[in-house]
């Protein structure tokens, strides 16, 4: 069971593109489609958890190491909601 700490939102969008040398967008790509997305403040702006960043830290080294275009991804149960490293 994941801790409080690991759900509760706490990066912006930019810092989490940073932290991935990606491109906010990419972030955004990532994201549309599936049904868990990023925590949304009152003014609209993305927040990801600490689960959500491994997520994302998975998804950017496997495109990275195999080479893989995200459009041929589809959220499956390797990157949704119950996905294990």
């Amino acid at each position: 069971m994941k801790s409080k700490r690991e759900k509760k939102p706490l990066y912006m969008i930019s810092v989490v593109a940073e932290m991935f040398s990606i491109h906010p967008q990419t972030l955004r790509t990532y994201e549309r489609g599936r049904p868990d997305q990023a925590f949304r403040t009152v003014g609209n702006t993305r927040l990801y958890s600490e689960e959500d960043v491994e997520r994302i830290e998975m998804i950017t080294r496997l495109i990275r190491e195999l080479g893989s275009i995200w459009p041929e991804w589809k959220w499956s149960s390797t990157c949704g909601p119950g996905w294990k490293r």
